[in-house]
């Protein structure tokens, strides 16, 4: 994150999906929810903050994006609908770096031409 001075583009659907994992980690008993309710404090100050940049797209051509992904790739790579949603959101975007550590998503994100991140 340090070398994105800049800042960080995060959709909405990435930004509710490690909102989420923070309550989830508290169910798993990972972390409590002191630990949890920081944590949310910290994403909040980076969004704020200017770091983390939410994007903001019309929702017909996300899904356009990612139903045309889907029918190319998820036959063959095996890609959950919101490992597809995550790079539909990139290609709408029109971004050319894909932050993620979820394999899937890394494969589809490298199949369409972005670049990784953190790289391999």
């Amino acid at each position: 994150m340090k070398l994105h001075s800049a800042g960080v583009a995060l959709s909405r659907i990435a930004g509710l999906e490690v909102q989420n994992a923070f309550r989830l980690a508290v169910f798993r008993g990972w972390i409590t929810s002191l630990q949890e309710a920081r944590v949310q404090a910290l994403l909040a100050l980076d969004l704020n903050g200017g770091f983390l940049c939410p994007l903001s797209f019309a929702t017909d051509e996300v899904f356009a994006e990612s139903e045309r992904l889907s029918e190319l790739h998820t036959s063959v790579s095996g890609n959950r609908s919101l490992d597809v949603l995550h790079v539909a959101c990139a290609r709408v975007a029109d971004l050319n770096v894909f932050a993620s550590f979820d394999e899937r998503q890394r494969k589809l994100a490298q199949s369409v031409g972005l670049r990784l991140a953190p790289e391999s």
